[in-house]
Formats: structure tokens, C-alpha cells, sequence
């Protein structure tokens, strides 16, 4: 924001000037702090949401643990009522000719039917009271449900509220910039030419920036033929120069060169010869011409990364095949050259369709562009171990989730995953967003999203006021995150 300097301006009411901005900016500012408050109302919101869903769930758990009790209590006394039908028959089976004998033994099954009646009676006061007590939590359940679903339209209301209470800041905050920046402009226009200018006198210092490191000469390769003219020296510069160039040979003459010894000059040729040997070998490997054909350039893999290609030609050729079947640019391969040669043709192909989708509709479904930046790793994953990962995974896996993040769980060792994020942060570098080593350093979650899903982020929202906000606040990111995975 350009800030007004009051101090410099030649104009006359400049203090009513200052005063209008003052009582704008006040104003602005006063607008923007009654809403520091913005977000108490959702958050009460979703912890109430969170409250009646727990009070919810424990009327359910009541009501199930009454039904098991209910079904228990009936089958109970469903077998004591037969208990009673078979006492009830052994008593009329009871014969005895010594009556005191045959009383006794049917006040003993009266006895035992009395109990048993009495038990029924308890039973039957226990599923009063449970079938009761269900009714009352079903009855407070419905209530609760109906609660909560109040609870969530108020909770989309304070969404769609703090939604609107943003956009409303947002134009605020930068209509009181915009306000101060032409301000500042108008005052600050020397469109007058009548003004002199200043002039800084020669006596003045002025301080330069100082140079912190050696200048070296360049030599530059000029064709003297075709670029050069010839210029001509008058006679006496001629001679001068001459003089000049004279005791120079004598000099050079006289320096002694004996301790260039013939062991020295043979090393020199044999390291010409290898150099040759190399240049030699490099410009006949086939795998050189395979590349520049597919428009990669050989050279511009490292030493060592040749040396792996040159150990492993066919298997290198034949993986070349697979990348290009599927539509994997080979120039992103030039920091990621171990897919070449770790895996065969076979295993990079199977793997590839296994993350992807094969032919008949089998994989993971995740695009190719979730391999464009993790071939390193994917050169070292195990194979079964991922399949393994990504079942136990299966339930949770949706258009939010990474394939880095089931790498990880199949082998956390298996790699930084820094080219993904240098991908991820080229990105945000090619937007205009200035903050991004903060950014790595505060939020490196948000670097290490899949480069397809840190897209998606990106997307939901406009680009300029997306990069005004990031190298204004990287605060926001963990907003930006949530909103993502919300939508």
C-alpha cells in the first residue's frame, strides 16, 4: 500500500486532506473490527452439532441395549409360564393312597408354581419399566434428531453468512487501500513543470552500491575477418607499441621450460586420449540416439546417470517404450533417470496400470499426472506391498487423497518426494506469490499435497486475489485447505 506523505506535498488544504483519510481509515477500521467476532457463532455451532450427535448416539445405545433387555425379559418369562404348565400338569399326576403324603407333595409343586408366579411378576414390572424407559429416549432421540437438524441449518447460515461477511471485509479493505493509493497519487503529481527541479551539486556524495565480488575479464570470440575493421594506428602509436612489445620477447625468451618432463606430457595424452575415449563411446551408444530421436539430449543426464543407463541398455530401451505407451513426457525423466533402470519393463508397466487404470478398467483410477513428479519413488515402491496398502486403504481413498500418501504407507522410507514439491512451488513462483519460502517453511503439508490435488486447491479460487492474499497473509493456507477438502 503507498503510504501519503503529507510532509512533501505543496498543497494548500493538505490538512483537511489528512483529515478526511484519518476519518475514512477510522471508519474502515471500526467497520472491520465489529466483525472480529465473525466466526464465535459457527464455532458454537459445530460444537453443539458435535454435543447433540454424542446425546444422539447415547439415546440409541440405550434404546438397543432396552431391546436386547426386552427380548431377554420375554423369552425369560415365556419359560417360566411353561415351567408353571409342566408343574401344573405334575401335581394332577400326583397319586399317593397316604393322603397326608399326597397333600405334602402338591403344597411342594404349589409352592414351587407361587414362586415361580411371583417371578413373572418381576419380570413383567422389568419390561414395564424398560419398555418405558425406551419410549422416553426414543421420544428424547426424535427430539435431539430434530434439534440437531436445526443445528445444521443454522450452522449453513453462519457458513453462508462469514461468507458474505469475507467478501464484504475483503472490498472494505481494499477500497480504503485504493482510496489512500489515489490520494497519495494526486498529491504526490508533479505535473506542474513550473517547479524547478533540484539539482545535487557536484561537491554532494553519492553513495554507490558496492560490488561484493571479483570482475573478471571476458574474452570474447571475435572473427576478425568479418566482425572486426581494421583500424589504423598513426606511425608514432605504431612504434611506441613496438618498444613496448620488444623487451616482452626477450622476457619470454629466456623463461626455462626443463621441468616439463616426458612423464608429464605422456599423462597429459593419456588424459586426452580417455576424454576422446569417452567423447568416442558417448557419441556411438545407441542409447544416445534413442534419446535425442524421443528429443531429450543425452548429455544433459549426469555422468553417473549415464554410466547406470550404458549398465542397463536394454532394460533402459525397453522402459523408454513403456513411459511413451503411456504418455509419460520423457523430459520430465531428466531429474527422475532411476525409473530407467530400477524396475523392468515388465514390473513399470504392470505398476503404471495397476495406479492407473488398465484396459479393462482395473486400478487404482488415479490419473497419469499423479506420476509426472514421483518417478523416483515409484521406481523403488513394492509392488504387492502398495496393492496391500491401497485394499486396507479402500474405504478411505476418495478425489481428495494422494498416491503419495499411500507411498508413504507402504514404505516410508522410500523417498523425499522433493521433486513433487519443487514442482508444487514453481507453481506458486510462476503465479506471482512472493511468500513462498515462508510458505515451506510454515506449511510444508500444503507443498507436499499430489501436484494434480495442489492444482485442484489452486483452482476453487481466483488467481490475483489468491497471490494478493498469499504474499499479503500465508495465514490463510490452512483456510484454503479446508475449503478444498470441503468442495
Amino acid at each position: 500500500m503507498m503510504r501519503i506523505k503529507y510532509e512533501a506535498s505543496d498543497y494548500e488544504r493538505i490538512d483537511s486532506v489528512k483529515t478526511l483519510v484519518d476519518s475514512v481509515a477510522t471508519l474502515f477500521d471500526k467497520f472491520y473490527n465489529d466483525f472480529n467476532d465473525r466466526y464465535e457463532p459457527l464455532q458454537k455451532a459445530e460444537k453443539d452439532i458435535d454435543d447433540k450427535k454424542k446425546e444422539i448416539e447415547s439415546y440409541s445405545s440405550t434404546i438397543r441395549d432396552c431391546d436386547l433387555k426386552i427380548d431377554e425379559l420375554g423369552r425369560l418369562r415365556d419359560k417360566t409360564k411353561g415351567d408353571i404348565e409342566e408343574l401344573s400338569l405334575k401335581k394332577k399326576d400326583i397319586s399317593y393312597t397316604d393322603s397326608e403324603v399326597q397333600r405334602m407333595e402338591e403344597e411342594d409343586i404349589d409352592g414351587e408354581i407361587s414362586s415361580k408366579t411371583e417371578k413373572i411378576a418381576k419380570i413383567e414390572t422389568k419390561l414395564l419399566n424398560t419398555q418405558e424407559k425406551r419410549e422416553i429416549n426414543k421420544f428424547n432421540k426424535e427430539d435431539a434428531e430434530k434439534e440437531l437438524n436445526e443445528l445444521i441449518i443454522f450452522k449453513d447460515h453462519q457458513e453462508a453468512y462469514i461468507k458474505k461477511t469475507e467478501d464484504l471485509l475483503d472490498l472494505i479493505t481494499a477500497t480504503k487501500e485504493k482510496f489512500e493509493e489515489d490520494i497519495a497519487k494526486i498529491l504526490e503529481d508533479e505535473s506542474d513543470t513550473s517547479v524547478e527541479e533540484p539539482v545535487i551539486s557536484e561537491e554532494e556524495n553519492t553513495d554507490y552500491p558496492k560490488i561484493d565480488f571479483d570482475l573478471k575479464e571476458i574474452e570474447l570470440d571475435y572473427d576478425t575477418k568479418d566482425d572486426l575493421e581494421e583500424v589504423e594506428l598513426p606511425s608514432e602509436k605504431v612504434n611506441e607499441v613496438s618498444e613496448e612489445v620488444e623487451p616482452l620477447k626477450e622476457e619470454a625468451s629466456g623463461i626455462e621450460v626443463s621441468h616439463v618432463t616426458e612423464e608429464a606430457v605422456e599423462d597429459n595424452i593419456s588424459s586426452e586420449t580417455l576424454q576422446n575415449d569417452e567423447k568416442k563411446e558417448l557419441e556411438e551408444s545407441p542409447l544416445k540416439k534413442i534419446f535425442e530421436s524421443n528429443g531429450i539430449k543425452y548429455e544433459d543426464f549426469s555422468d553417473e546417470t549415464r554410466a547406470s543407463f550404458e549398465q542397463n541398455t536394454e532394460r533402459v530401451k525397453e522402459n523408454i517404450e513403456v513411459l511413451k505407451k503411456h504418455e509419460l513426457p520423457l523430459e520430465l525423466t531428466l531429474n527422475q533417470s532411476e525409473i530407467y533402470y530400477k524396475k523392468d519393463a515388465k514390473e513399470l508397466d504392470e505398476l503404471i496400470k495397476i495406479i492407473t487404470t488398465d484396459e479393462e478398467g482395473n486400478g487404482m483410477g488415479f490419473t497419469i499426472d499423479f506420476i509426472y513428479y514421483i518417478l523416483d519413488e515409484l521406481a523403488a515402491v513394492d509392488i504387492d506391498k502398495l496393492i496391500n496398502v491401497y485394499n486396507n486403504e479402500f474405504m478411505k481413498v476418495d478425489a481428495k487423497s494422494g498416491l503419495i500418501e499411500l507411498l508413504k504407507k507402504t514404505d516410508n522410507e522410500i523417498g523425499s518426494f522433493e521433486n513433487n514439491k519443487n514442482a508444487n512451488k514453481e507453481v506458486l513462483t510462476e503465479l506471482g506469490v512472493t511468500t513462498v519460502s515462508e510458505i515451506e517453511k510454515t506449511y510444508p503439508e500444503f507443498l507436499a499435497l499430489d501436484n494434480p490435488l495442489f492444482l485442484n486447491a489452486l483452482n476453487l479460487f481466483d488467481k490475483e486475489d489468491l497471490v494478493e492474499k498469499l504474499n499479503r497473509e500465508i495465514k490463510i493456507i490452512p483456510k484454503i485447505l479446508a475449503y478444498w477438502r470441503k468442495n
